[in-house]
């Protein structure tokens, strides 16, 4: 990510991580609810999202949070973005 795009404030670029892991879980939420029709979830685009979304956060109690880079799966296997 263009880092002159994020907060300048390591504390703010946290808010903003966590905002991102929010927003990306609850647009998630809604693909697998049981109202949304399932081609929606075989979409590229979807599981890019997914898998991507899935590398970059992870859930404690119900506390969305950014994973720390120990955490991350090996490069050979993640998706990056320039």
């Amino acid at each position: 990510m263009d880092e002159w795009r994020l907060p300048e404030e390591q504390k703010d670029r946290e808010i903003y991580a966590q905002m991102v892991g929010r927003d990306g879980a609850a647009l998630l939420d809604v693909l697998w609810s049981e109202g949304t029709l399932k081609w929606m979830r075989s979409l590229p685009v979807v599981e890019t999202l997914r898998r991507t979304w899935i590398q970059q956060f992870k859930t404690i109690e119900g506390v969305i949070l950014l994973r720390p880079s120990e955490d991350l799966p090996a490069a050979s296997m993640r998706i990056d973005f320039p």
